[in-house]
């Protein structure tokens, strides 16, 4: 099960979720849409965190997506675009 899937289906906050990992809810957030990294120990965390539901893998899957989908160009070009 993704985070995001989580969070949705237990009805919990970013900031409930990170109480309960002690990680930055911020964190959480990027790591849930794939734009942060994830270190083996956090990913332990959240975890232990959902009792298994969200697994390390589950995690990985959504960074993967996030790279293969996502064009640094296209950021880069948006970001060059607004200066």
């Amino acid at each position: 099960m993704e985070l995001l899937e989580f969070r949705r289906a237990h009805r919990i906050t970013w900031r409930q979720l990170a109480a309960r990992t002690g990680v930055p809810h911020s964190n959480l957030n990027a790591i849930a849409h794939g734009k942060r990294e994830c270190s083996m120990e956090t990913a332990r965390k959240i975890e232990d965190a959902t009792d298994g539901a969200v697994t390390t893998n589950d995690i990985n899957r959504v960074r993967r997506h996030f790279l293969l989908t996502s064009d640094p160009r296209a950021s880069l070009e948006a970001s060059v675009d607004a200066a």
